[in-house]
């Protein structure tokens, strides 16, 4: 008899969740009658009237299924239900007492949801899992820079670690010489899931070949980054803090983009770039992202200071440390739909309209600054020592948000960076790369238009609206499947040089897969391609950035690694059709992001609740993913193409979980950093698992494997995102300068506001301000705009620094907005927008 079948008892006495159990629930017009296995037979009551029956009948065994959710309710062996052990062994007990000999399935069909959330039995790794379900039956027992707010030794300690468990979790495979995930990292999660009372890590492990088919399959470094996390040592209140042993703060003193989690603090983007440096022998960096998010404004000074101040710390990076940084792209070149913020937050150069169907773009102040930027190639003179204010730390503010309102009305707060001193004679190297950044999913819009097919994001925001913080979505977006062209026009007034967007694999493979191949997804790429070639424009190509294929996650998504093959496969066909032209391959961007969709219902798409599980499976199949593209690639196209690839690996710009990463790739041992491992396993044994919730890699997979800006709400006049950005490309510039950082670029993030997943359209990224209330969704620059564009054209980071007044911005948004959506013959898109400015 099958357990499902016959015993269900849903819900009783801790039972978990199977699938036929989800099956029936959701689909009863699936079963003939609509009924379901609620109470069935009963057995779960009644087995002694069923052993009767049995011996009246004179069998001489029983064969029964074991319901493994009654077992294991999580489909994990830290939890086992000892009221499920208890019915079995009854049962057990009454057919011997009777004659009868028990004979046992284990798995009758009704595998636990968590697991199929996970993939089911598509994933390779169940066979672990049901491995523990199995020993459970026979012996029924079980088992983004981080920096230190405390100036010691033990804080310096758990801030490295964290560094190691975080940033060298997904680097160290792939950039170091050894591979495999940092030492500390395996060791500290060994420790941890042991303390759990996992019977292995939940860390997955490489074989030795695994680390070498991860490790070194790097062309360069690609840095997403947008702000600093403080941190002291806490293993206590959460999952993740008792997985990194640290916990996160802001810090008062540096003022807040509308992104709640993004505060200015430029000196870490300087002290981040050397880090990476010292660990992984100082590659080549691309900053692939950089920006800042506000609500949309042209006169966006927050953006300009931003950018500059960011800009000379990128500086002394380069010129004072050294670091091999070649080149720098601002998050975003326009307004996108931002995530869970939706429209409300914006991080473009360039501001779009949407609420106007033709989607107008407007540059921003920031836009014409970072022209004059890549321009002169360096931060001109008059934008040095600027000064952020802590206004938009407050807009979002809802605690104090009376008391807020009044003080900035009173007076603007000042916080002055000073990131910018120090870097007046250094300049940007002629080679090196500007350009601004944006996401697929974000501006394209078009959503079901040209044979797309359905991802992710798009399930996500149709079934769940309100997990968005303004209920809107991507599915119109920018506009800029339709409105491409005015992009790349933003672009060339910017004098970018790069321009790095992604491709949505659901418009190119439908399915994911590739029996379906959409040839108009293809033309409208190589459209795009061509005509940034056509003015000049580098295209830089993100392969995936966060919008799966439905059909792959009904499958169970990343942490199936099965998904490895059909990403190989979908790179195969990029490779084909845009390799002739594009040279810049970004594999994955911000893994740990969407890695956490898998591991916290509310992180994002697809919303799988599995932490510590989901969330390292799905790193694992990343990792195996990039190495077998990295090999394809060498294999089969560098030779006639001769680009470069690599996987983007941080998490918003972050120290905080690089290493997870970084480690498997840029360290000289590969595999995951063993701190992270170490910690993880801990974790593992101390939750009651026989494993850690960490995949391994083997000795074969070592061997083979081995973004920046602000966020405000959408401002014209970004003062803080003006010299977030100064501060951190002062940082930069130190980095690269004075510690020899070898950063070859610098992206933005975003060229224009857009849709922030989950944040919506709440918070705003870009450097031009993009009006979503208007079907045309025009494009405004933003102060913050001019100023990047400044610094691009001069390569220097201006003196001057930018103050906002009032409540954020010195003129009315609305009139702002007016002002721009009635002109009827715009000028260029950086024509001067009427600045408020400070000398000071």
């Amino acid at each position: 008899m099958a357990g499902w079948g016959l015993n269900t008892e849903l819900c009783s006495t801790g039972k978990g969740e199977s699938i036929w159990d989800r099956l029936t629930h959701d689909h009863p017009e699936a079963i003939k009658d609509k009924s379901t296995a609620d109470v069935a037979c009963n057995s779960y009551h009644l087995y002694k009237e069923d052993v009767r029956l049995l011996k009246d009948l004179g069998v001489h065994f029983y064969r029964f299924s074991i319901s493994w959710p009654r077992i294991l309710p999580t489909g994990h062996d830290n939890v086992v239900n000892q009221a499920g052990i208890d019915y079995y062994n009854n049962l057990i007990n009454e057919l011997i007492a009777n004659g009868i000999q028990p004979v046992v399935t284990m798995c009758h069909w009704d595998l636990p949801q968590p697991l199929q959330d996970l993939g089911g039995w598509t994933n390779p790794l169940l066979a672990n899992y049901f491995e523990d379900y199995a020993r459970k039956i026979s012996i029924a027992c079980w088992s983004n820079w981080v920096e230190p707010t405390i100036n010691s030794k033990e804080e310096e300690e758990a801030a490295e670690r964290a560094r190691q468990m975080t940033v060298g979790w997904l680097l160290h495979p792939i950039y170091s010489d050894a591979g495999d995930y940092p030492p500390v990292m395996k060791e500290w999660f060994a420790k941890k899931s042991k303390e759990e009372g996992y019977s292995r890590s939940r860390l997955p492990s490489f074989t030795k070949e695994e680390i070498e088919m991860v490790r070194g399959t790097w062309d360069y470094l690609a840095v997403n980054h947008f702000t600093t996390f403080f941190v002291y040592q806490n293993e206590e209140d959460t999952p993740l803090c008792m997985d990194y042993g640290v916990q996160t703060i802001n810090d008062d003193k540096y003022p807040t983009a509308s992104s709640i989690w993004l505060q200015v603090v430029p000196w870490g983007f300087r002290k981040l770039l050397n880090w990476l440096a010292k660990e992984y022998n100082n590659p080549p960096m691309l900053i692939t992202e950089n920006g800042f998010s506000d609500h949309g404004e042209i006169n966006d000074t927050d953006r300009v200071d931003f950018y500059i101040n960011y800009l000379c710390e990128l500086l002394k990076a380069i010129n004072v440390d050294g670091c091999n940084v070649i080149g720098y792209t601002a998050w975003s070149l326009m307004d996108n739909f931002e995530w869970a913020s939706g429209y409300t937050e914006t991080f473009g150069l360039f501001h779009v309209e949407m609420s106007d169907p033709d989607r107008k773009r407007t540059a921003k102040k920031s836009a014409e600054v970072f022209a004059k930027i890549i321009k002169s190639n360096t931060i001109p003179a008059e934008y040095l020592g600027v000064k952020m204010t802590a206004g938009a730390s407050l807009s979002w503010s809802v605690r104090h948000e009376l008391v807020t309102m009044l003080a900035v009305t009173l007076v603007a707060v000042g916080v002055t960076l000073g990131a910018a001193r120090g870097v007046t004679n250094y300049s940007f190297p002629p080679h090196f790369l500007f350009g601004a950044a944006t996401a697929s999913y974000q501006i394209e819009g078009g959503w079901n238009e040209g044979g797309k097919g359905e991802n992710i994001w798009d399930r996500l925001t149709h079934l769940h609206p309100d997990w968005i913080a303004d209920g809107l979505n991507g599915d119109v977006a920018a506009n800029s499947y339709h409105l491409y062209k005015e992009d790349i026009r933003a672009l060339k007034e910017l004098g970018m040089n790069v321009y790095r967007f992604s491709v949505a694999w659901s418009r190119v493979l439908p399915t994911g897969d590739v029996d379906v191949v959409n040839k108009v997804g293809l033309a409208y790429y190589n459209s795009l391609i061509n005509e940034l070639l056509a003015n000049g424009i580098e295209p830089m190509v993100t392969m995936y950035h966060w919008d799966l294929p439905q059909p792959l996650q009904d499958i169970g998504g990343w942490p199936n690694l099965a998904i490895a093959d059909y990403f190989e496969e979908y790179a195969r066909v990029l490779f084909t059709h845009f390799g002739d032209r594009v040279k810049w391959w970004i594999t994955f961007n911000e893994p740990l992001s969407f890695c956490a969709g898998y591991g916290e219902w509310r992180a994002g798409a697809p919303a799988i609740d599995a932490h510590g599980i989901g969330d390292y499976m799905a790193a694992h199949t990343v990792l195996h993913a990039h190495a077998r593209v990295y090999h394809l690639y060498n294999k089969v196209f560098r030779k006639k193409q001769k680009g470069t690839q690599i996987l983007q690996v941080l998490y918003q710009g972050t120290l905080l979980q690089l290493g997870w990463f970084a480690h498997p790739i840029f360290s000289a041992e590969g595999d995951y950093p063993s701190v992270m491992k170490e910690r993880i396993f801990n974790n593992s044994m101390r939750e009651g698992r026989t494993r850690s919730r960490l995949p391994r890699f083997n000795k074969e997979e070592v061997k083979y494997i081995k973004e920046n800006g602000f966020s405000d709400r959408g401002e014209l006049q970004d003062a803080n995102r003006t010299n977030y950005l100064t501060s951190y490309l002062s940082e930069l510039l130190k980095a690269i300068h004075e510690d020899g950082c070898n950063v070859i670029g610098y992206t933005t993030w975003s060229l224009i506001d857009n849709f922030e997943w989950l944040r919506g359209y709440t918070e705003k990224f870009g450097l031009y301000y993009v009006n979503y209330s208007d079907p045309a969704r025009p494009r405004i620059a933003k102060d913050s705009s001019r100023v990047m564009a400044e610094i691009i054209r001069t390569r220097h980071i201006p003196h001057r620094k930018y103050v906002q007044e009032g409540d954020m911005v010195t003129e009315p948004h609305q009139s702002r907005l007016q002002e721009n959506t009635q002109d009827t013959s715009p000028p260029s898109l950086l024509q001067s927008d009427n600045i408020r400015r400070r000398m000071q």
